[in-house]
């Protein structure tokens, strides 16, 4: 930057003012000379998320002395509102006008059918200039600033928000390369060369840069200061956060109870108000290490680690270092007081300062090894302390309560504001413009850029700074996302979502806490239809785009074995192309190691394990077509979303959802499904094509009816002597074939991809259509499908934004993203690009588009019945550990599947497990057991061979993720532990297997802790707990307890008594799901007497209930040759033709007896 404030105007800017000119807004620079008074210059001041009681002069403790300095000269807003959020409240700032109005309900966008305060004052002739947080679309210089320098998106790094430099840690950022702005010219990344570099002090520099540059000049100026401080990430100087290490451990109802008395003592509440309860979700602060008092709050355990939040210390330190931040923004404004007092503008400057919304109660808490404070260090004041910066008001940023909305405000304008004045006037952000006009004498545009402005929605503020008299007859309309209210004189409506409208008397309770709907529905009624006329009024004008295409190409069965993820041997150009064009994510992981119950939360952006879907094809799909699982009404496919909101939804053509697909999902789902079938061409659309080419039957060559674009579209094929044979695998030439005809499918996947890619350039789309290509698990070969490592989950996955869609998702030509990505994402994402708000029962998040939630710590994964082989194991991946929970580790990892063991590699591997000549790293595929837990570095083991849950040095890792996989498993609502016979029962009691969960917690709130409990204790193994299973065997109401505790009892090293007379006991439980668990125990523990339990298990395989005839199935497999006497009633299971599974197991166990070979489907 040069020191000098006025700079050349571009041929646009000039055109522009001409514009303004012709509209009657501009007044020749020279035309005031002859005014009786000088205009006053105008300063706005701008916090960003910070509270309405943190600084001294509303009762805060921060030193805060410039500001206390301000107020002391000037006036204290106590009714000053804002709009909840950054963006929102900086487009009503600078227009006089409702957001909405401008077209900005919540993210940054272009300001349309408005004027700025730059343009309109600048047209007056003011000197415009801005330093800080812009947070919209275009550059400040493009809506009427002469000068700017600062931060265009809304958050950054304080120290270096760009790249590393020499000497220092990496930068944390939450989103790189953040966009910065020097005048016209755009950084990103901005890297300061300067490393005592602090954005709080860099705005403040470039503002007094601007103010040197305009001393002398005769024209009035406007100057804009938007500070990043003290919004997330908590990020000071060490020795600014010194300073107040320690002064928080009294805790934050104790902070609050102080700023509630000082703000009482100053006049600023009226007696009558009463503190607003702590919010419900915050346990005080005396229960703060009791992890007991964490459970109300949603986000322990999850976005704030449980060993964080009974930590007073870590607290004490981010309210020490978000103290530290607003006192260096008040030294910093201190200095542009100085600067005006040293100009001698002070005495006809107003100076306004406020705050862009209330605290924030969002959870940033990216980097958990490293404490707040430094720049590698990405950490948020999280919702105790947000509570508390709110004081004495209810909710936080986001939020349409109190505080949400309102802001502390100070207004300096010496020889007319009554210094040290308390103002009790209702005011709003959509005042400011009218206050400029009223001060500056401009004219308002009645059209500007071609389009109609609306007139400013505020009243002029002049008669109140100058101590005129206060008013209450106005109304006051909000809407941030779900929340809304309207204030009229002092009655005050609120409402949050679905839930119904509160009411308040503002006037004897400003903090909100009595709520008095229900004593006047004709209030109610009142603002209701009022706040409904607004928001009809005002809705964001039309924008001149429609909604983007949308296409996804999908595939089977297929790692990130692709060029651009830096494998060699691969022949991928079509998608190395598209990954130079658009990001590769390299952290995304799938729900499950198998098609259909990943598809099952893909489709429809909820766990399979939350719906019931997560046993694969959880309909037998034999002769007789068992049914599938039903979706709940409240849970829809996203595609129904999508053409609700006007989208033609087409897929071509697999959809294996693993449940009853609805009706409403598809426009069309077939083989001849296209974007081209759509009656209106201009209709936007959605379109899936899945490639099943690569999909497990064409690697070991024995599916059916695959898609023909193999090697031979390509023109070569991969020489086996290239490929790189996993250490799970075995070096030999079966399996260098079978990995060099893996990469052929894929580069014949390519080829299938780059022909959709070629028709939406020749349908003229290519510019309209985002495209995101991903797989639905890993390669399907021994190892990789059906198991929870690595070469099962991790897939790849390509985003393309064409340019003229960045504006709605940044997405930069050749990014790559580190971000933990999990396909139950895939559909949030899909949505939220779309502009389709996300229903609340969606449990991924968006990975792209406007407004992203934080990124994730975990991606959760989870495998249960695959094909006809139980085995229930979860997973959660942090980027680097990834910890495996065995819930069943008396099962071997290589269970006997027929679609398995018809592939080559697998049969290459059972050869050399025969022979003894097995490679170490493929030892997975023996021993009779597993361990109860797996833990694996995954940068340090990229196969995961070598597990940690042993290793004490990372106790603490496996610690830390067994409880976020626990965690986890909670809130999801994981029916995993569900026997699937009884889940299917229950399913059929509760209408769905989805309502079975809070049926059951209903019916008793112990049943899922207990239920977890006893798992737990069967998996372990572990003979001091015989007494707990044997007391839940005998005593729990609930089977599904009881088929673990007896199952338990059976994989104990010894069987003593007691034990054999439970099993033999519960041969006559009333569920057949008890019944047969109690029976193959008995048969393994009690061989002198197996034949009542046989027949039990006769009885099973017979069952009406397919299910409890797999579980039979499964148990006399399982028993080997002790099942010899039911070798007749197996041969018969063979024949089962509603549920191809029971004729798998059972054909395998017929063939075990009898050392015969027969073969079955």
């Amino acid at each position: 930057m040069n020191g000098h404030f006025h700079r050349a105007h571009t041929r646009r800017e000039f055109l522009e003012r001409a514009a303004l000119a012709g509209a009657g807004v501009l007044a020749a620079r020279g035309a005031r000379a002859a005014d009786p008074a000088p205009r006053p210059n105008i300063v706005v001041i701008m916090a960003d998320d910070m509270g309405y009681s943190d600084i001294a002069p509303y009762g805060g403790e921060i030193d805060t002395p410039n500001l206390a300095r301000l107020a002391h000269e000037g006036a204290r807003f106590t009714q000053f509102y804002n709009n909840a959020k950054c963006a929102p409240t900086r487009a009503s700032l600078l227009t006089g006008l409702y957001s909405q109005q401008a077209g900005c309900t919540d993210t940054p966008v272009v300001m349309r059918n408005c004027a700025t305060l730059a343009e309109v004052l600048r047209g007056a002739g003011y000197a415009t200039c801005m330093a800080g947080k812009w947070h919209a679309e275009e550059l400040p210089v493009e809506r009427g600033f002469d000068r700017h320098f600062g931060l265009v998106d809304g958050c950054c790094n304080y120290f270096n928000p760009g790249e590393q430099r020499p000497g220092e840690p990496q930068p944390v950022e939450q989103k790189y390369p953040r966009k910065w702005a020097r005048d016209t010219e755009v950084i990103q990344p901005f890297t300061p060369e300067n490393k005592d570099f602090y954005t709080t002090d860099a705005f403040t520099d470039a503002a007094l840069e601007y103010l040197d540059g305009h001393a002398g000049k005769p024209e009035p100026f406007f100057l804009y200061l938007a500070y990043t401080a003290p919004h997330y990430p908590l990020q000071a100087p060490p020795e600014d956060i010194a300073k107040y290490r320690g002064e928080y451990l009294c805790g934050w109802d104790a902070v609050r109870a102080a700023r509630f008395q000082r703000m009482r003592d100053m006049g600023l509440l009226d007696p009558r108000w009463e503190l607003s309860p702590r919010d419900p979700e915050i346990p005080a602060w005396d229960d703060v290490e009791n992890p007991e008092a964490w459970k109300a709050a949603p986000y322990a355990g999850k976005k704030l680690s449980l060993e964080d939040a009974v930590n007073r210390d870590l607290w004490d330190l981010k309210m020490a270092v978000y103290a530290a931040m607003v006192d260096r923004m008040d030294r910093n404004i201190g200095r542009v007081l100085d600067k005006l007092d040293a100009m001698g503008a002070a005495e006809n400057t107003l100076v306004l300062f406020l705050s862009d919304n209330g605290g924030c109660a969002e959870l940033r808490n990216e980097t958990p090894d490293v404490l707040p404070g430094p720049m590698d260090s990405y950490r948020s004041v999280d919702p105790p302390w947000a509570n508390a910066q709110n004081t004495p008001f209810r909710k936080f940023k986001r939020y349409d309560h109190e505080g949400g909305i309102a802001t502390p405000c100070i207004a300096r304008w010496p020889g007319h504001t009554p210094a040290g004045g308390i103002v009790r006037q209702v005011a709003h952000l959509i005042d400011l413009m009218p206050t400029a006009l009223e001060l500056s004498g401009a004219a308002y545009p009645a059209e500007h850029r071609g389009e109609p402005v609306p007139p400013p929605e505020g009243r002029s503020l002049v008669s109140t700074l100058r101590g005129g008299a206060e008013t209450a007859d106005r109304e006051l309309f909000w809407q941030f996302g779900t929340s809304r209210a309207v204030r009229s004189g002092d009655w005050k409506a609120v409402r949050e979502g679905d839930a119904p409208w509160e009411l308040y008397d503002l006037a004897a309770d400003r903090t909100e806490t009595k709520d008095l709907a229900a004593a006047h529905p004709d209030v109610v009624g009142r603002l209701s239809a009022a706040w409904a006329a607004w928001a009809a009024r005002v809705a964001a004008p039309p924008q001149p785009a429609k909604r983007p295409n949308i296409l996804w190409l999908s595939c089977e069965d297929t790692g990130p074995h692709l060029g651009c993820y830096g494998d060699t041997v691969a022949r991928t150009p079509v998608l190395d192309a598209l990954a130079a064009a658009g990001c590769r994510y390299t952290h995304c992981y799938t729900t499950a190691p198998v098609c259909s119950p990943n598809r099952s939360s893909i489709i429809t952006g909820v766990h399979a394990t939350t719906l019931g879907s997560h046993h694969m094809r959880s309909g037998g799909e034999g002769k007789k077509g068992s049914a599938r699982p039903a979706l709940p009404p409240e849970v829809e496919c996203f595609p129904a979303l999508l053409r609700r909101a006007g989208y033609y939804c087409c897929n071509n053509e697999k959809e294996d959802y693993n449940f009853a697909r609805p009706d409403n999902v598809w426009d069309d789902s077939s083989r001849q499904a296209h974007w081209r079938n759509r009656k209106d061409a201009g209709q936007p659309f959605f379109a899936v094509f899945n490639y099943t080419g690569t999909h497990e039957s064409q690697v070991a060559r024995w599916g059916k009816g695959a898609d023909k674009a193999d090697a031979e579209e390509t023109g070569t094929k991969t020489d086996p002597a290239a490929v790189t044979v996993p250490p799970y695998h075995a070096d030999t030439p079966v399996i260098r074939e079978q990995w060099a005809h893996y990469y052929d499918l894929v580069a014949g996947m390519d080829a299938w991809a780059g022909r959709f890619l070629a028709e939406l350039e020749a349908d003229g789309l290519a510019e309209d259509t985002l495209v995101l290509f991903w797989s639905d698990h890993g390669p399907g070969m021994a190892r990789c499908k059906r198991l929870l490592y690595d070469s099962g989950l991790h897939v790849p996955l390509i985003l393309r934004v064409p340019e003229k869609w960045r504006g709605l998702a940044p997405v930069q030509p050749g990014s790559v993203s580190d971000e933990l990505v999990s396909s139950v994402d895939f559909a949030p994402t899909t949505l939220r690009l779309a502009g389709v708000p996300l229903p609340a029962h969606l449990q991924g998040r968006p990975f792209a588009g406007p407004d992203l939630p934080p990124p994730r710590e975990h991606v959760h994964a989870g495998r249960d019945r695959m094909d006809e082989r139980h085995d229930m194991m979860r997973a959660v991946h942090d980027g680097r550990y990834k910890y495996i929970r065995n819930y069943e580790p008396w099962k071997p990892r290589d269970q006997f599947m027929n679609s398995a063991e018809l592939g080559p590699v697998k049969q290459e591997l059972n050869r050399l497990k025969r022979e003894g000549a097995l490679p170490e790293g493929a030892a997975w595929m023996t021993g009779d057991r597993k361990p109860a837990e797996e833990l694996y570095d995954t940068e340090a083991d990229p196969h995961e061979l070598a597990s940690l849950a042993e290793d004490p040095a990372h106790a603490g890792t496996l610690a830390r993720l067994r409880a976020a996989h626990d965690k986890w498993a909670a809130d999801s609502r994981d029916l995993g532990l569900l026997p699937e016979a009884e889940l299917n029962r229950l399913g059929n009691v509760h209408g769905t297997r989805y309502a079975v969960h809070a049926a059951l917690a209903a019916e008793d709130p112990t049943f899922w802790d207990t239920l977890r409990t006893v798992a737990a204790l069967a998996g372990a193994g572990a003979p001091e707990s015989v007494m707990q299973l044997l007391s839940a065997a005998k005593d729990s109401p609930h089977p599904s307890v009881r088929w673990w505790a007896v199952t338990g009892l059976d994989t104990l090293p010894a069987a003593p008594r007691e034990v054999r007379a439970a099993l033999l006991k519960a041969l006559g439980d009333p569920l057949a799901v008890v019944r047969v668990a109690a029976a193959a125990g008995v048969v393994r523990r009690m061989p002198d007497d197996t034949a009542p339990a046989l027949e039990v298990l006769k009885a099973a395989l017979a069952d009406g209930d397919e299910w409890i005839r797999l579980q039979a199935a499964l148990a006399l497999d399982g028993l080997g040759r002790r099942a010899r006497p039911a070798l007749g009633a197996l041969r018969a299971a063979v024949n089962d033709g509603a549920n191809k599974y029971v004729a798998r197991v059972a054909n395998h166990a017929v063939n075990t007896l009898t050392g015969e070979t027969n073969e079955v489907n």
